[in-house]
């Protein structure tokens, strides 16, 4: 209870100081209670520069666009009232636009609760309310005349800007709240997610799985190890994702493989890339109805694929990976691909060519061979079950190339 009590007399001492915002501790936006059930505001685009160069108040325009019923999402910023006209000319659907206001000093611990104290916190801010009404008077007609041809009414909505107490705060903007302006004297606030690169950073960028952002990979295998391996990487952040299986989605899969009713009967590879388009719309996913050993060892270019991942639980395939990355390296590839064997072939050694083993100074491809000899069982072999093996390379190398690649050791 002493402890309770000094920890509770030590926030009111840094309320009544100003100091909630500590140095040490995480920063905050000012409370705006949600009271518009669940509709929700996303924003990832960064607010440009233009709107906050000044230092003052500044009024722009948000492009919003209606992604369903409940949520939309900001795709755009115009600064110029000009910008307007241009837009509405444009005939962009199915987007509608929203006042910004940009406040050049912090609101406060909370937004009010009422139109006339929020009017109040906006004149105190050297805020033109004429200006304001008058640009969003032309935002309501554009709005109307949009909502004519599309059959709908889009909200008028007002999105404030404001800077953070911190001086340490990633941008000057750093905190978006979103008003419901088409009610009484109730305020009602809607929810903002804040996505905008200038503020957010991810929760695993100095963990192990960061090395994946913006890499590409070639997953072999969209089965019941490859297609949840393709959805974490694509999470994590990989840029480019190239799937490859050529099997069919059949009834008996579905207790153990992440598809559903409405797959059976579709190519896996096919069915695997659509859910994950939807989880990250911005990736770049290719899929192959193909054998992965055709893919493989047919004539596509894989120069910059990152790392190969095959989930094919075939020793074959895995022999083919191998072998493909080595000629990769062989063939201008800068840094050969890391190659994660996943399943039963894990178990097996990485691929040794036999003309190179016999001792001729070429590969099977007709390359010069650079395939990694053999490991030993003891090495060959996880519990786990996985493989890393950095292909066109020998094991003595691999610690090395792990270490500058940022990857933990096998």
């Amino acid at each position: 209870m002493f402890g309770f009590l000094s920890r509770l007399f030590q926030w009111y001492s840094r309320a009544a100081n100003g100091m909630l915002d500590n140095a040490d501790l995480p920063w905050d936006p000012p409370t705006a209670f949600p009271n518009t059930g669940d509709a929700c505001i996303v924003v990832r685009t960064d607010v440009p520069d233009s709107l906050t160069a000044s230092g003052r108040a500044e009024l722009g325009v948000a492009v919003l666009a209606q992604v369903n019923d409940e949520r939309r999402d900001v795709v755009g910023w115009q600064k110029a009232a000009a910008d307007i006209s241009r837009l509405n000319q444009m005939g962009e659907t199915p987007e509608h636009l929203a006042l910004v206001i940009v406040l050049p000093r912090p609101v406060g611990v909370e937004y009010p609760e009422t139109i006339d104290d929020l009017l109040r916190t906006l004149d105190a801010q050297r805020l033109s309310r004429t200006y304001a009404q008058d640009l969003l008077d032309e935002i309501i007609e554009i709005n109307a005349e949009r909502g004519r041809e599309a059959g709908t009414t889009p909200p008028i909505t007002v999105l404030l800007a404001s800077p953070s107490t911190r001086a340490d705060a990633p941008h000057r903007i750093a905190h978006l709240a979103a008003w419901r302006a088409d009610t009484d004297a109730t305020v009602r606030w809607e929810r903002v997610f804040d996505q905008r690169g200038q503020i957010t950073v991810r929760r695993d960028q100095d963990r192990p799985a960061g090395w994946l952002l913006g890499r590409r990979l070639l997953i072999l295998g969209c089965g019941a190890l490859g297609a949840p391996a393709a959805e974490l990487c694509l999470r994590a952040g990989a840029a480019e994702l190239h799937l490859v299986d050529n099997g069919l989605v059949h009834p008996g899969i579905l207790v153990r493989q992440p598809y559903d009713e409405r797959d059976i009967g579709r190519r896996k590879a096919a069915a695997l890339a659509e859910g994950l388009r939807a989880i990250r719309p911005d990736a770049r996913i290719t899929a192959y109805a193909e054998d992965a050993r055709d893919v493989l060892t047919g004539c596509r270019d894989w120069h910059g694929v990152d790392l190969i991942i095959d989930a094919t639980a075939n020793r074959t395939v895995a022999t083919c990976s191998n072998l493909s990355g080595a000629i990769l390296r062989t063939t201008g590839q800068r840094s050969s691909p890391w190659l994660w064997v996943i399943g039963p072939s894990a178990a097996f050694p990485p691929y040794r060519c036999p003309r190179r083993a016999a001792g001729a100074p070429t590969c099977c491809a007709g390359s010069p061979c650079s395939v990694a000899t053999p490991a030993s069982p003891t090495s060959a072999a996880t519990s786990s079950r996985t493989h890393p093996v950095r292909t066109g390379s020998s094991p003595s190398t691999d610690a090395r190339h792990r270490r500058s690649a940022g990857l933990p050791p096998t």
